[in-house]
């Protein structure tokens, strides 16, 4: 395959592409053996390509993600330290916002809310362009945090403004959480009711809502 035939024709660049997206196909129907090879590409390309920040930090970043795959997450934070370091050294705004991001998510998935919080509007803040994904999550860390009254502001917003169907429903079913925290049982109905419209259509859509 790619791996294999890129490293015999030290080719090491599509070899540890390769690896990046072999990773990332596996990482939910065999999240090990994405480890594995995430672990290999980057390998790969420290050993070979490592002049090539920029897709250094993206083998790190993949690094991460497929042990957060692996729910060890505390095992991702060496990784996503060195990439964040590496972004700041390098002066790309998009991929220190990129980093943020997955720390964001990390401390998420270790119920650290405040953390989660903290990077996920520091993710928002070095991204100029502002992703919906981003303002999405920036209002479920509010959520996450206790923050109730500024994740439904965030939530409503981003209906608001949004034309991507997944991103709304994710918001809808957030919505509906607070209004039944807050026994507002006409509110639910209404959010329970919206919500499966979009739940039925985003298979066909292009957005991603993480």
């Amino acid at each position: 395959h790619a791996i294999d035939g890129g490293k015999a024709l030290k080719d090491y660049k599509t070899a540890y592409m390769a690896c990046h997206q072999l990773s990332s196909s596996l990482a939910l129907s065999n999240s090990l053996k994405a480890l594995k090879i995430a672990k290999e590409g980057l390998a790969i390309q420290e050993k070979h390509d490592r002049k090539n920040v920029k897709n250094n930090i993206y083998m790190l970043i993949n690094v991460a993600r497929a042990i957060m795959n692996n729910d060890e997450s505390k095992e991702t934070f060496p990784y996503l330290d060195k990439a964040k370091e590496r972004a700041y050294a390098l002066g790309d705004s998009i991929i220190v916002s990129l980093v943020y991001r997955h720390l964001s998510s990390c401390y998420n998935m270790i119920n650290m809310a405040d953390s989660a919080l903290y990077f996920a509007q520091k993710a928002y803040e070095y991204q100029s362009d502002k992703e919906e994904s981003l303002e999405l999550l920036c209002a479920i860390s509010y959520f996450e945090a206790d923050s109730i009254l500024q994740a439904k502001q965030s939530f409503e917003t981003i209906i608001r403004k949004s034309t991507t169907t997944n991103i709304k429903f994710v918001c809808f079913r957030y919505l509906s959480n607070i209004e039944s925290m807050s026994g507002n049982s006409t509110r639910v109905a209404e959010a329970q009711k919206i919500a499966p419209t979009y739940s039925t259509i985003t298979t066909n859509d292009d957005g991603d809502a993480y």
